[in-house]
């Protein structure tokens, strides 16, 4: 269930971003990891554009890219060589968070440290566990592609994948996953994160009734998910809106996309406000 909200429909809800409605540390982790792999993508699409602009005599070589954080909480994008999954190319260091000019390039071509040997074994096998699809757990959509998002967070090892799009003035959300692996990076667990693709405008057509915000329907997840965040954040600064409602049986996350600041409401309250809201405007 898809809904977007213009001037004319607007419903006035107050969105208190300031009151902390604690919902114990579940959404502090998802609005950390949403972050975190909004971090890691975003610096590997910095990367990619410098690499293609002004390293194109490599990209035949280049079989991917990883994105993880070093010592200094900088991100590293570093892309791997085709034959050679143990050689990386070059690097890319960008600051906390990363701007469209690296703080440093190392174009020297040298062996892979045993965290980044980690990250492009797991993210190889993701690909090719989507690629096979044998118990056609993936579904693909035409006029899409995927992002292969690995992260390795202490004894945690996971690929996070995303369905992206090239057509013009949309987003998606949803048919993403979530691949998890074990201490020799063998698959342990899959999960499916929504259970179909949404698409959502992001600029209204009608330039006299532009779109004020946005929400869609959780059915395998009562709240907001990583990916959501991530690609809310990855795409924000294409959004004419910049706040975004899921809508779970127990709870409503409200994610402010401009502030990054992520509320969750329970649902009867959720409904509450948007009956006294409409009373108050008929």
């Amino acid at each position: 269930m898809i809904k977007a909200f213009h001037m004319k429909t607007r419903i006035l809800i107050i969105l208190l971003f300031f009151f902390n409605f604690s919902f114990g540390q579940s959404t502090q982790k998802i609005e950390e990891e949403g972050f975190l792999l909004y971090r890691l993508e975003k610096a590997a699409w910095n990367a990619t554009d410098i690499f293609m602009e002004s390293y194109s005599l490599l990209e035949n070589h280049a079989g991917g890219y990883i994105s993880y954080l070093n010592k200094e909480e900088e991100v590293i994008t570093a892309f791997y060589d085709l034959n050679d999954h143990s050689k990386i190319l070059i690097r890319f260091t960008f600051d906390e968070i990363p701007e469209s000019e690296p703080k440093s390039v190392d174009p020297t071509e040298n062996k892979a440290t045993p965290l980044e040997k980690d990250l492009i074994e797991i993210r190889e096998n993701a690909i090719r566990n989507m690629k096979e699809n044998k118990d056609e757990f993936f579904t693909f959509y035409h006029n899409t592609g995927q992002n292969f998002i690995p992260l390795i967070s202490g004894k945690k090892k996971k690929v996070f994948i995303l369905t992206s799009t090239q057509v013009p003035n949309s987003l998606l959300l949803g048919n993403d996953y979530v691949l998890e692996y074990n201490r020799k990076n063998k698959l342990k667990r899959k999960t499916k994160l929504h259970e179909a693709l949404i698409f959502f405008q992001m600029v209204s057509e009608d330039e006299e009734n532009p779109i004020e915000w946005t929400s869609h329907t959780h059915i395998l997840d009562d709240l907001i998910t990583s990916t959501d965040i991530c690609t809310l954040l990855l795409n924000s600064h294409l959004l004419e809106w910049n706040q975004h409602y899921v809508i779970g049986k127990k709870y409503v996350s409200l994610f402010n996309i401009e502030k990054n600041a992520l509320l969750v409401l329970k649902r009867k309250v959720w409904e509450k406000i948007l009956k006294e809201n409409q009373s108050n405007a008929d």
